[in-house]
């Protein structure tokens, strides 16, 4: 499904997720508008980033998944708060030329500023953006207990086009919704958004992921050809999850 450009200024092709895999279903969007060669099953991305589900939505998925009775801290779905398990691990274990840096919500003072970094990501064509909210707080009923990431598609002054990974669809909110979604998640739970950025021009043969993914385990990719984005003066920072 191709998404209206007016909405979708990257080009993005809109996937649905499987149980748990709104992280995998939006790497997959990236990888697919960046033409890496190899795009991974969302089972074997999210099993890269420690994918852990209930034993009710086992029967989605074809081979070895973590399976818990127990909800982990945070809700079911990815660990990639964990370095073994985090975005620029796969990246680097899977030679994907792409890194991600993670600005925390209490490094975004206000709604403005949230508006001025998001509209520097849209323009930007070597940047895409994972955004973290508490699930549920765009259509304003919050669920205590698990979080949920959008990608962005598109902005205007008013707000941001993003799609949806649930259904594979595409969706407005305003920047005041947005940045309340990223608040009531919390820096401990990780609130906030990915920025990921393009290493190089064009991509090579890639390789196909390992069936285990050893924390350490990396392959050095291209140094990142960094633009500034803009940023907040330091505030006191909340501890991260462990």
């Amino acid at each position: 499904m191709v998404l209206s450009a007016e909405k979708n200024t990257k080009g993005y092709k809109a996937v649905e997720q499987l149980p748990g895999c709104c992280v995998p279903a939006c790497l997959q969007m990236i990888f697919r508008r960046h033409s890496i060669p190899f795009i991974p099953s969302q089972e074997t991305i999210g099993n890269h980033l420690g994918l852990t589900i209930p034993p009710t939505v086992k029967k989605y998925f074809r081979g070895q998944v973590r399976i818990s009775e127990k909800m982990p801290p945070g809700g079911y779905g990815t660990r990639i708060n964990k370095k073994k398990y985090s975005l620029n691990t796969l990246f680097q274990n899977s030679q994907i030329p792409l890194k991600a840096e993670f600005i925390f919500i209490n490094k975004i003072p206000d709604e403005n500023f949230l508006r001025e970094l998001i509209r520097a990501i849209v323009k930007d064509e070597k940047r895409d953006c994972i955004m973290c909210v508490q699930s549920g707080s765009l259509e304003g009923d919050p669920d205590p207990d698990n979080g949920h990431v959008i990608l962005l598609s598109g902005a205007d002054q008013r707000g941001i086009y993003f799609i949806e990974p649930g259904d594979g669809t595409i969706a407005k909110t305003t920047y005041h919704d947005l940045y309340q979604g990223m608040v009531l998640r919390s820096c401990k739970n990780w609130g906030g958004m990915w920025s990921i950025r393009s290493l190089e021009r064009k991509y090579g043969a890639g390789r196909r992921m390992k069936e285990d993914c050893h924390d350490g385990d990396f392959t050095k990719t291209a140094q990142i050809l960094q633009r500034p984005v803009p940023r907040a003066p330091d505030r006191p920072h909340a501890p991260g999850p462990s």
